[in-house]
């Protein structure tokens, strides 16, 4: 586990040093797409590096994709669906408790179809396959070496959780860990895990340019969600 933790570390501080030397240079996208598609590159390779020294793993090992077939969409996207509504009101109840701003129902609706569309590829595209490929492809899977399946997917959640860097979505994004881990591990195959995170990215992307329509999602005043459709998004669950 420590040994895990400390390939994360070394690849966000490597990371955050590249970030700092572009500041200081003057990098005209410092904080911009072109870094952020750099920092899921610089922390893939070098956690993946890492991982194939010290398993003798080739590449291809390192990006499992074998494994999903398509009577999997179903339950997967089910899965999902139900995932994205509890996550989302623990968000909000969070947001409620602590008298934040209503994350998810921004008023920023008045965003172009190209902004828009940049977004859904960045967050669930690539975001979703380095994400996917780093801490369930190898991190899981060099937790699994020396513990339980079930205790590190538990670790690995925690690790992913605390990557997001926030305190308000540590919670949801844990249970999504669990969730993305438990797919992987059943399946053998990263699609799984990937086809279920884009489709919560993709929600979370739309719903926060849908400030306008917050009345159709039947939000009360602090942006939480009827009890019947989070209690059958549990059931989904």
């Amino acid at each position: 586990m420590f040994r895990v933790a400390g390939w994360l570390v070394v690849a966000y501080a490597s990371f955050a040093a590249m970030e700092h030397m572009g500041a200081a240079v003057g990098s005209p996208d410092d904080g911009g797409v072109l870094w952020a598609v750099l920092f899921y590159l610089v922390l893939y390779f070098l956690v993946a590096r890492a991982f194939r020294k010290y398993t003798d793993a080739t590449w291809a090992e390192t990006f499992p994709l074998r494994g999903f077939t398509p009577d999997l969409i179903t339950p997967v996207l089910l899965i999902s669906a139900g995932a994205c509504v509890i996550t989302i009101e623990m968000l909000q109840l969070i947001a409620a408790l602590t008298y934040r701003p209503h994350v998810p129902w921004s008023a920023d609706s008045a965003v172009g179809a190209g902004r828009l569309f940049a977004e859904l590829v960045y967050c669930a595209g690539f975001a979703v396959i380095c994400e996917e490929a780093m801490m369930r492809g190898i991190v899981l899977r060099a937790l699994g070496q020396t513990m339980s399946n079930r205790r590190a997917i538990l670790i690995a959640a925690l690790f992913f959780a605390a990557s997001h860097g926030t305190l308000e979505r540590f919670p949801h994004t844990f249970l999504l860990g669990v969730i993305y881990g438990w797919m992987f591990l059943r399946t053998g195959s990263l699609l799984t895990a990937m086809f279920a995170h884009a489709f919560h990215n993709t929600v979370s992307v739309l719903l926060a340019h849908a400030g306008p329509w917050r009345g159709a999602f039947a939000v009360d005043e602090y942006g939480l969600l009827p009890p019947w459709m989070v209690l059958f998004a549990a059931v989904l669950l």
